[in-house]
């Protein structure tokens, strides 16, 4: 029945649209099935062809399927729906039984049962078919109708009910209901008002049914009479009567009463025989239609001999038909092409079934690929239906291709419809629906623009919209938003397409999750800007502003607050938090460091992150909660800020209106911007310090120049008198004597300046580059104190290296010549920025040189921090690269096997290819194996990297563990390979953690194998050793390279001799880590081409303190 229908479709679609004459025909054909169609979708039931499997797998239901159990014919076609597990569990094996029954012996059947509807309710069906035969009298299908009977079966099921009752149910039910006695008599008569019969019911009560049906009629029905007497079953008759000018036909089902009467329940069955009669189109329809058909048409005998064909339209790729006429088709084609042909021919005949088969020629040249039909249609003879599929498979091939390239691609893919208005989505990859987060029927009927939530004022919006507008390619980033409501930054790169009229059809997007590269660029950038502000010593309130700015940009839809910590008070205040809401940022200033007092009280008063992912119900929060959940707050997010000597200068906290935790990344970006915040808020109290200092000593210096000319001024008069006054040179001396004292004085001053000069010291060289002067806060620590008093010259200092020497007289020469110079010296693990000032006397001349020793160590530690942290990014996205890179190695290997082993079977569908399809079947199984240990690997990595790994000891037998693992490993061996397990001892009990100890041996056995040839014996010892256990595995395999050895145990490390052999290079490196985290060690010895042996010692009972170690 499917086959014809497909055939009167096949040949629909492909005839010729050119001549009038073929323009009938397809309006005759489409006339034709539409009202085979109509007819079939207004049948009270449904047809259906289904296998002869126990799930009953569809091949065809007709529209009434969906009423009848709420399923579309497509759900039960494509096997979405089994219709087998429709049927309740307790009628299953009866309807098998019953319809396996009647196909043994080539009989229709006819059963009821129960099946349970979409809705849940429970549906009685009653159904009749027959089955499919092949020539070997296999029944490969059945074919029917099934209609419901949940009504007429309530009826059945109530009959106990009073005899007034049953008598209404009766009525209500759409078939005639009768009851004979034993002669034929009508005792009762039960018809629907809508029931036409022969003569109205009240007619017929009392009469015999010879007095109102015709003989032949009577003689069906006493038959069914006599046998249902004499089996005491259910009889199905069929029999047609004429009905007001009408030819009617009905199904009777006769059933014996306790009382010896005959019920019949009888069924108007017009419908349904008019629908099979239907699907027979007649011969000489067919044929008219074939003949007009523009595919090459040819009868064959089954010896292949050509008796009849259509080729006049085809002589481009044979001769002329009567030239070919009475030929054997191994004449004029390949025997490779011939043989399997003219087999087609005789299965086809045998098995009375249409087949088709596709062979690939070579005429005149060309290499044509053709599809061809066989159908039998007379006996010994086959009907040919070829068709050039050439361009279709070409088309199908790239289209192929292109598929797989689409869908294997690591990058999100829609593809959008120009023509319709709102440019809507009709296709995506599986990679956008990862990124996403969304199912494709979200998706599929949506805009571009759905991803961007709310937030479409972003001006790349409007680069988008020009490009589409205009037709042009695009690429931008912007803001878009998962399913769940989180943000990321996503690169889209837009391409239009045109059809040959250079008309705008279908735009394609290509679509990435950049947000970790923008996130960095911006943190990066953020990081550079703020570092710059502090080396140029801009105002802190800025380079704060600068930092929360930053992290708003970097965790979207947060709020960011710098807390400045008042040491005298212990009390926050706020340096930088702009968006903020006022009421809040009111509240919480001033805020009393301490216990619960709110995320950043508390993380300032215990010098500790504090996370709180709901403020509502977060006890830190009691007192600033209500004013926080009133400003639409719902979690913090609470750094200390620490200075290098680990004292608290403030907090940072990011606030979000979603109760959330911070993701990985996002506190690690805090925290980076802590160190930074750290470094801005230490130079700052520095600058402070040092302008402080700065601005004393140029005070003292001031004063001490005033006093100086002030003195030289008393002088110069004195002298001036002593000369008028002719003096004695005893009073000259003593005035002499009056000078020196106060220039002691004044020296004294200069020197408690400069001895309490902080983070640093002051030191004074003379022409001659000795040090006259040197004093400071670091004069002590430095070991300088004989300096001054040797009057060392520059160049003798013994603490100071050479480079250091020549770099300080270089300057001290250039000050000598009036040049004010600035520059950094290191001795002593100390890092000094030195300015120089040159000092001159009352002619103006310079005698001496002021040099000011700074400490810089910190700013200098910071530097190294960052270049560090920047070092350690470049690290990591090295290794992420190397990941990736392994990662889609790996991967695309077992995919790809997978996807050419489905493709296969899809391909080998035919019967008596099993076999086959089972090997694909192996090789899927085994490349998903494959798949499953990859992915354990590299999220064994990630628990181990997030320190999620748990070491959680029990007891148990290690000798029977190891048995079980070896049976389980052993299926995975190449051919030959033997796993032989030797122990000390039948039994050794440990307290290990089993999960990290199967790890360690599957992964060493599974190496073994792997590396190791067929046919070669792998060994695996285990034993005691006073506290400890001991196993080792030996393999037969490659070995290690020398040059390989000591990177073994690094990750993603793949010895030269096996990069062609499947791995990701992290098996060993996780070994290593679960044997060190259960207190272990792992070892191996190899010789290279001759096998390896690795040593694993653990201890045997792990100590309590042990236990849920983490790493």
């Amino acid at each position: 029945m499917k086959e014809l229908q497909s055939d009167i479709q096949y040949s629909n679609n492909n005839l010729s649209v050119g001549h009038q004459t073929h323009l009938e025909l397809i309006a005759a054909l489409n006339e034709s099935n539409r009202k085979l169609n109509t007819l079939i979708n207004n049948l009270p039931g449904y047809a259906y062809r289904a296998k002869n499997d126990k799930n009953y797998s569809s091949e065809y239901k007709s529209a009434g399927c969906l009423v009848l159990t709420g399923y579309t014919p497509e759900e039960f076609v494509n096997g979405t729906v089994q219709f087998g597990q429709l049927i309740l569990e307790e009628d299953r094996k009866m309807v098998w039984n019953n319809i396996q029954k009647a196909l043994a012996k080539k009989e229709p059947f006819s059963i009821q049962f129960r099946i349970k509807h979409k809705s849940g309710k429970i549906c009685h069906f009653w159904e009749q078919g027959q089955g499919v035969y092949d020539a070997k009298n296999g029944c490969f299908a059945i074919e029917g109708f099934v209609q419901d009977v949940t009504e007429k079966i309530a009826y059945i099921e109530n009959l106990s009910i009073s005899e007034e009752k049953n008598k209404d149910l009766i009525k209500t039910l759409p078939d005639l209901v009768i009851v004979y006695d034993k002669l034929g008599n009508h005792l009762e008569v039960h018809a629907h008002d809508s029931f036409e019969l022969v003569a109205p019911f009240s007619e017929h009560i009392g009469k015999n049914i010879d007095v109102i049906l015709p003989s032949k009629v009577c003689g069906i029905i006493r038959r069914g009479f006599k046998l249902c007497d004499k089996t005491k079953e259910t009889q199905l008759v069929e029999y047609s009567l004429i009905v007001k000018d009408e030819l009617r036909h009905y199904e009777s089902r006769i059933n014996q009463t306790d009382q010896g009467d005959f019920l019949a329940i009888i069924r108007d069955i017009t419908e349904r025989k008019t629908y099979f009669e239907n699907l027979c189109l007649s011969e000489e329809k067919n044929r008219a239609i074939f003949g007009a058909h523009p595919d090459l048409i040819s009868v064959y005998d089954i010896n292949g001999n050509l008796l009849q064909a259509n080729m006049e339209q085809h002589t481009k790729l044979f001769d002329a038909t009567e030239e070919l006429i009475g030929k054997n088709v191994s004449d004029f084609l390949q025997d490779k092409t011939s043989v399997p042909f003219i087999n087609a021919l005789k299965e086809a005949d045998k098995h009375h079934q249409i087949i088709v088969e596709k062979f690939e020629l070579r005429i005149r040249g060309r290499q044509l690929f053709f599809e061809v039909r066989f159908v039998p249609f007379d006996k010994n003879k086959v009907m040919c239906i070829g068709r050039d599929i050439t361009e279709k498979k070409d088309m199908e091939d790239t289209l192929f291709l292109q598929q797989r390239a689409l869908a294997a691609s690591s990058s999100g893919i829609v593809i959008a419809d120009a023509r319709q208005h709102d440019i809507p989505i009709i296709y995506t990859n599986d990679a956008f629906l990862t990124i996403t987060g969304y199912h494709a029927q979200d998706i599929v009927g949506k805009n571009f623009h759905f991803l961007q939530g709310d937030d479409i004022e972003q001006y790349e919006n409007k680069i988008m919209e020009a490009a589409i507008a205009e037709g042009k390619c695009c690429q931008v980033v912007l803001r878009n938003y998962r399913k769940d409501r989180r943000m990321f930054w996503n690169e889209i790169s837009l391409t239009p397409v045109f059809d040959e009229k250079k008309t705008l059809t279908h735009f394609i997007g290509i679509q990435n999750d950049v947000t970790v590269r923008k996130q960095k660029d911006i943190i990066k950038s953020g990081v550079n800007t703020v570092m710059d502000m502090i080396i140029q010593n801009e105002p802190l309130k800025d380079i704060g502003d600068k930092i929360v700015d930053t992290i708003e940009k970097t965790i979207p839809n947060s709020m960011a607050s710098l807390l400045l910590l008042d040491r005298y008070k212990n009390t926050l205040h706020k340096l930088s938090g702009p968006n903020l809401p006022e009421k809040f940022a009111t509240a919480s200033e001033g805020l009393s460091i301490g216990p619960n007092v709110g995320s950043c009280g508390t993380a300032a008063f215990t010098k500790k992150e504090v996370i709180t992912a709901n403020i509502a119900s977060d006890p830190n929060w009691v007192d600033l909660g209500k004013v926080a959940s009133g400003d639409g707050l719902q979690s913090c997010w609470s750094f200390p800020i620490l200075s290098s000597k680990d004292e608290v200068l403030g907090t940072f906290a990011v606030y979000n209106k979603v109760s959330r935790l911070p993701l990985v990344n996002e506190k690690q970006i805090m925290a980076d911007m802590v160190q930074v915040a750290s470094m801005a808020i230490e130079q700052h109290e520095i600058s402070l310090a040092l302008k402080d200092s700065t601005d004393k000593l140029a005070d003292y210096t001031k004063n001490l120049e005033d006093k100086v000319d002030e003195r030289t001024q008393e002088l110069q008069k004195m002298v001036q008198k002593l000369v008028a006054s002719n003096l004695s040179l005893e009073d000259q001396i003593q005035v002499t004597e009056e000078a020196e004292k106060r220039a002691m004085t004044n020296q004294q001053l200069f020197y408690k300046i400069a001895k309490d000069f902080p983070m640093g010291f002051v030191e004074v060289v003379d022409a001659n580059y000795e040090v006259v002067f040197i004093e400071g806060e670091e004069w002590d620590e430095l070991r300088l104190k004989d300096v001054e008093k040797s009057k060392s010259a520059v160049d003798a200092i013994d603490l100071a290296p050479e480079h250091i020497k020549e770099k300080l007289k270089s300057n001290i020469e250039r000050t000598f010549d009036g040049e004010h110079c600035s520059f950094e010296v290191e001795f002593q693990d100390r890092s000094y920025m030195v300015n120089t000032a040159p000092l001159f006397d009352v002619d103006n001349t310079i005698l001496k040189v002021l040099l000011v020793y700074n400490n810089i160590s910190l700013q200098k530690e910071a530097e190294h921090e960052i270049i560090k942290a920047l070092k350690r990014e470049q690290e990591l996205s090295e290794l992420k690269s190397r990941f990736v890179s392994t990662a889609s190695h790996e991967f695309r290997t077992p995919l790809s096997t997978i996807l050419s082993a489905a493709n296969l079977i899809e391909r080998q569908n035919d019967l008596g290819k099993e076999e086959k399809r089972i090997g694909y079947v192996d090789r899927i199984k085994s490349s998903v194996k494959n798949l499953v240990i990859i992915l354990n690997e590299f999220l064994s990595l990630s628990k181990l990297e997030e320190g999620k790994v748990e070491v959680q000891p029990s007891t148990f037998d290690s000798v029977d563990f190891s048995k079980t693992i070896i049976e389980e490993i052993q299926g995975n061996a190449k051919k030959g390979q033997v796993i032989k397990f030797v122990s000390g001892s039948s039994k050794l009990m440990v307290s290990l953690d089993s999960n990290l100890l199967r790890h360690i041996v599957h992964n060493l056995l599974s190496n073994a194998i792997k590396y190791s040839e067929e046919n070669t014996e792998i060994i695996y010892k285990m034993g005691a050793n006073h506290d400890l256990v001991e196993f080792s595995v030996e393999d037969q395999g490659i070995g290690i390279p020398e040059e390989d050895q000591d990177h073994l145990f690094k990750r993603f490390h793949r010895a030269k001799n096996a990069v062609n052999i499947q791995g990701t290079g992290l098996g060993l490196n996780i070994v290593k880590q679960y044997a060190e985290l259960m207190g272990g060690t792992i070892s191996f010895k190899t010789e290279l081409d001759k096998g390896t042996i690795f040593f694993v010692k653990l201890p045997i009972n792990q100590n309590e303190d042990e236990k849920n170690t983490t790493h």
